[in-house]
């Protein structure tokens, strides 16, 4: 009988009395299966005892981190996060005024802030909103096809097919929250049905 060494399963078994257990570690760089096995032999009048330990390796202890609360998205947050202050400042606003404008129009939308955006959602899913795009520049956004989109209200930047929405850039002073009524309206009757 020949042996066919190309199917050969290889693995390692050390035995000795006493094994470090910083050998654990080395044995994890192996890529071979390697079995530890500790065997400590006593005699009691007349009578041999064997004591096997196999040694394994422990699971990785996950380090604690602390707990901490539900995180406040405000001027004070984006301010620390690294966000231009003044740019902070006009997102604000343009959050704002955008929620001023939902209510104004009755509509049944909850203004979310996020780390990254405040959104005007109906229930889970977003209509529009203003997002960060840098530290300085932001946008507002629409959940809307792009067609329906770029044949509505002010001049489209750029459109994330990702995202299913339309994205405006905002120039403080310069762009009014009231330039957007038709795009927001189509998102809210799009999302609610009404």
């Amino acid at each position: 009988m020949s042996v066919s060494w190309d199917d050969c399963e290889v693995r390692i078994i050390v035995i000795a009395p006493t094994i470090l257990r910083s050998t654990l570690d080395i044995v994890n760089k192996i890529n071979y299966p390697v079995d530890l096995i500790e065997v400590k032999r006593w005699v009691e009048t007349g009578n041999s005892f064997l004591l096997v330990n196999r040694l394994e390796s422990e699971q990785p202890k996950r380090v604690a981190r602390p707990v901490s609360g539900l995180e406040v998205y405000d001027a004070n947050f984006y301010a620390r996060e690294g966000y231009n202050k003044t740019s902070v400042i006009e997102f604000i606003r343009y959050a704002k005024d955008s929620e001023e404008l939902v209510r104004e129009k009755g509509w049944n939308l909850e203004t979310k802030f996020n780390k990254h955006y405040c959104s005007f959602k109906a229930g889970f899913f977003n209509a529009f909103g203003v997002q960060w795009i840098g530290s300085k520049t932001f946008a507002m956004f629409v959940k809307l096809p792009e067609s329906e989109a770029s044949a509505t209200g002010p001049k489209m930047t750029r459109y994330e097919t990702q995202w299913k929405q339309a994205v405006y850039y905002i120039e403080p002073g310069k762009t009014k929250v009231s330039d957007f009524v038709p795009l927001f309206e189509k998102a809210y009757r799009r999302l609610t049905g009404e």
